[in-house]
């Protein structure tokens, strides 16, 4: 039998995708069409050309630019690298090695879902600067493609382990949230980002429009109006009339929560695969994403106040490759503590337990007080001066809170030592733990300004790949202990031996 060459042929994408990407693209043309078809029928002269050269623009294009952006783009996998090449007048070519590759992610849109295809993203731990992405493969192919791409990073495999790569069986999931957690999860998910979204779509349209939202004349009125309005309803009717409002805001922002999380972790899934774990959630867009093991830097678990209160936490995993943005991979954003146990120990790397946590320097938080006191008492005295408030009260009360933070620092922050783990807390009431291996650390650096020297402090930064770890404010005595014991660590360690 002859064994299957390292290197393949050019290929392209699968051309269904040239559908999937003109339908994309149309569907992103479709309001600014609108508008421009509603400006043209305000115009009283309208030139002949202006109807067909916008339903060109419209149904023409779309297409003709995804097929060329298909026709002119193809991907070759070789014996160390993957090569795609693209472009119509101006062509490129980008080769990733297999080894720069952290982890291979595959995406369906709802169009692409129906017409079974994926778009494969190879994340190389660059913040989504160099990463590479191909789209539209067949499912098929972006399984072929994801599993090849581990076997050649993570092996040093023969030409028979490459053409025998398959993808991995799937196992029980070591966790799941059914409809019923997923909309619980956007209960406390309080979001008012809907806001944001209806004042930018009522700013881009605002032509068409009776009124400008920038109009301060309309605002003045509509306010004097309605203040009138609240004033003849009595003081029970303006107390009644205040608790609407904020109900309504308090409804919108879960409901708007609740939308959010649904269209992100709906079917939320984790298994536990032979080389790491494999995550798939997603409503409209489906996600399908393998963390291999050993390449988890740390753990983060996270939690927010009333979500504390009843038993609720979320875990993520902190590594080179990025999820969707974020520098960490959800792998349990609504769970109960001993679910997010098992699954960090899964992981390699245990919670915190019974370990003693040590509290920063109350020096560094009174000089951050201190540093932001003089910048209120400015604020207010210029107040006082010109006798008008509304220009300084927002900075004053935000210097104030910034003095309060700082004080109140020295009970948020703490940090502890394990034999062969560093422990990271913040926060008080909703805290966010950070643990990481010590022999996963990549450096350890003590930082210390003018101040810091004069007061006894530093801060000690630890090197963690894709993520950060710090201790601020820590009498220099215990950031050198701690920099040594980890340091200690990581020298007895023969890192050659360990899996890449």
């Amino acid at each position: 039998m002859t064994e299957p060459p390292l290197t393949e042929e050019f290929r392209r994408t699968d051309s269904i995708g040239v559908l999937v990407g003109a339908l994309s693209d149309l569907r992103k043309g479709i309001v600014p069409a609108i508008a421009v078809m509603i400006g043209l029928a305000t115009r009283e002269n309208v030139p002949g050309f202006a109807i067909p050269l916008l339903i060109v623009a419209i149904f023409v294009l779309p297409p003709f630019t995804a097929w060329l952006k298909w026709y002119f783009r193809r991907y070759r996998t070789g014996a160390e690298d993957i090569r795609v090449e693209s472009g119509v007048l101006s062509r490129q070519a980008r080769s990733v090695p297999y080894e720069r590759i952290q982890d291979v992610s595959l995406s369906e849109t709802l169009l692409s879902r129906l017409f079974g295809l994926v778009e494969v993203r190879f994340e190389t731990g660059a913040g989504g600067k160099d990463d590479l992405t191909l789209a539209f493969l067949t499912k098929e192919e972006g399984a072929r493609l994801r599993d090849l791409v581990r076997a050649r990073r993570d092996e040093a495999p023969s030409a028979e382990t490459i053409a025998e790569v398959e993808a991995e069986a799937e196992a029980v999931p070591i966790f799941a949230m059914d409809l019923k957690r997923v909309l619980l999860s956007g209960v406390f998910s309080f979001s008012l980002v809907i806001f944001a979204v209806l004042f930018a779509l009522v700013d881009q349209l605002d032509f068409l429009l009776p009124i400008s939202i920038w109009d301060r004349d309309f605002w003045e009125t509509l306010f004097s109006e309605q203040g009138e309005r609240i004033r003849t309803l009595g003081r029970i009717g303006q107390i009644g009339s205040a608790i609407i409002a904020v109900l309504t805001v308090i409804v919108v922002g879960i409901v708007s929560g609740v939308v959010k999380t649904l269209l992100r972790d709906y079917g939320f899934r984790l298994d536990r695969t032979d080389k790491g774990f494999r995550r798939r959630r997603g409503l409209f867009t489906r996600t399908d994403v393998v963390m291999p093991r050993h390449r988890v830097q740390a753990v983060a678990t996270d939690t927010g106040v009333i979500r504390r209160l009843l038993g609720w936490h979320a875990l993520s995993f902190i590594s080179l490759a990025s999820d969707g943005g974020k520098a960490s991979h959800d792998v349990a954003p609504f769970a109960r503590w001993d679910e997010i146990a098992a699954i960090a120990r899964e992981a390699g790397i245990p919670l915190p337990g019974d370990v003693e946590w040590h509290r920063t320097s109350r020096a560094y938080w009174i000089d951050r007080a201190l540093l932001s006191l003089p910048l209120a008492i400015a604020a207010i005295a210029v107040a006082i001066w010109l006798q008008r408030w509304t220009p300084v009260a927002i900075p004053a009360i935000l210097f104030l809170i910034l003095a309060f933070s700082a004080l109140t620092g020295y009970l948020r922050h703490r940090h502890a030592l394990d034999p062969d783990r560093v422990h990271a807390r913040a926060g008080l009431l909703s805290p966010r733990t950070i643990t990481a291996p010590r022999v996963r650390l990549q450096s350890a650096q003590i930082v210390q300004g003018p101040i810091a020297r004069l007061r006894g402090y530093a801060t000690l930064h630890f090197g963690l790949a894709g993520g950060v770890l710090l201790f601020r404010g820590l009498p220099v005595a215990e950031a050198r202990a701690l920099r040594e014991a980890v340091l200690q660590s990581i020298d007895a360690v023969d890192y050659s031996a360990l899996p890449r």
